[in-house]
């Protein structure tokens, strides 16, 4: 059993900023922040959980016909978020998107997993990415942000498909990537 979930992520010159950013933060809050590793930074699609190993392909094979099928799109207008999340609330950038094409994909994708006999909670699709965790007795209000490197982020171009497997460590997840596609479809994605 692997314990995997299904991501996109961003164009590669937009990741460069991310990470940046959360650099930034690294230097700043050493001891008060949990950073997202910047090779983790990805937009979570669906997460699946413990997964057969014999089911790996299988759904690598579904990711790349949805790739096929699913131009890059875009997210717009980021607002930092503190999102609360057990005794660790998440510092985050939310994003909007109007894309009627890839909600039904996520309920399609969301199907196909239930199909296969995985647990699958009926979320609203929603898009963030996590840039660090707080510890229980910080104050992220105190948090001071680079508003011009936020600015930079605020619209969001998606232009991979990633199957990741997730490893729990004391330290934090690290992620390997099982499949990865371009998104390259002819499908207009947006309403």
């Amino acid at each position: 059993m692997q314990r995997t979930f299904i991501a996109f992520k961003c164009k590669d010159e937009q990741e460069i900023l991310i990470k940046e950013l959360i650099a930034q933060g690294q230097n700043i809050y050493k001891n008060d922040i949990s950073w997202t590793n910047p090779e983790n930074i990805h937009f979570t699609f669906q997460f699946i959980g413990d997964t057969k190993d014999s089911d790996l392909p299988i759904i690598s094979d579904y990711l790349k016909n949805l790739a096929q099928i699913c131009r890059p799109f875009s997210l717009f207008d980021c607002n930092l978020k503190w999102y609360p999340f057990k005794n660790s609330p998440l510092i985050c950038l939310m994003y909007r998107f109007h894309n009627s094409f890839l909600i039904k994909q996520h309920h399609l994708l969301n199907n196909f997993l239930k199909d296969l006999e995985y647990p699958i909670e009926d979320r609203h699709l929603n898009f963030h990415l996590t840039l660090a965790r707080l510890k229980k007795n910080f104050d992220s209000e105190q948090i001071i942000w680079n508003d011009q490197l936020i600015q930079m982020l605020i619209n969001i171009e998606i232009d991979k498909l990633i199957y990741y497997k997730s490893t729990l460590l004391p330290q934090g997840p690290t992620y390997e990537c099982i499949s990865a596609y371009d998104l390259k479809g002819g499908q207009n994605v947006h309403r």
